[in-house]
C-alpha cells in the first residue's frame, strides 16, 4: 500500500506531467531555431530549460523530503507514510536525471538526431539489467 501512495505522488507531481510539459517548449523553440539556423539560440534555450528543470526538481524534492509528515497530517497510517516517504527520498536523484534527459531528448529531436535518442532510451535498460 505504501508503494502505491509513493508511486502515485511520484507520477502525479513530476514524471508524467510537469517535467514533460517543461521540456515540451524546448522542442518548439529549438525546432524554430534549427530551421532558422540560429544555433546559438538553441544552446541558450537548452541552458534555460536545464536550469528551469533543475529548479523545479529542487522544489519537488523539497516536497518529497517532507512527504511523511504531510501524509500523516492528511490522516494516513504512519507506517504507510514512512514507507512512502522512503521511496520518494530514494527517487530524488532520478528526478534530476529525468529532467536532464527530457531536455536532452527534446533538443536532439528538434534537430532530427536519432542515434542519441536510442542511446538515451537504452541506457536505463542496461543499468537495470
Amino acid at each position: 500500500m505504501s508503494f502505491l501512495y509513493a508511486y502515485m505522488i511520484h507520477t502525479c507531481t513530476v514524471v508524467l506531467r510537469s517535467m514533460t510539459g517543461l521540456s515540451g517548449s524546448l522542442e518548439t523553440l529549438c525546432g524554430q531555431g534549427y530551421g532558422a539556423k540560429a544555433y546559438r539560440m538553441m544552446g541558450v534555450h537548452l541552458q534555460a530549460a536545464l536550469l528551469t528543470s533543475a529548479l523545479f526538481s529542487l522544489l519537488v524534492s523539497l516536497l518529497w523530503l517532507y512527504t511523511e509528515p504531510l501524509l500523516v497530517t492528511l490522516g494516513q497510517d504512519p507506517e504507510v507514510s514512512r514507507l512512502a516517504a522512503a521511496f520518494l527520498r530514494y527517487s530524488i536523484p532520478a528526478l534530476f536525471a529525468y529532467g536532464f534527459i527530457q531536455c536532452a531528448l527534446r533538443f536532439m529531436q528538434a534537430q532530427s538526431v536519432a542515434r542519441p535518442l536510442v542511446a538515451f532510451s537504452l541506457l536505463p535498460l542496461a543499468l537495470h539489467c
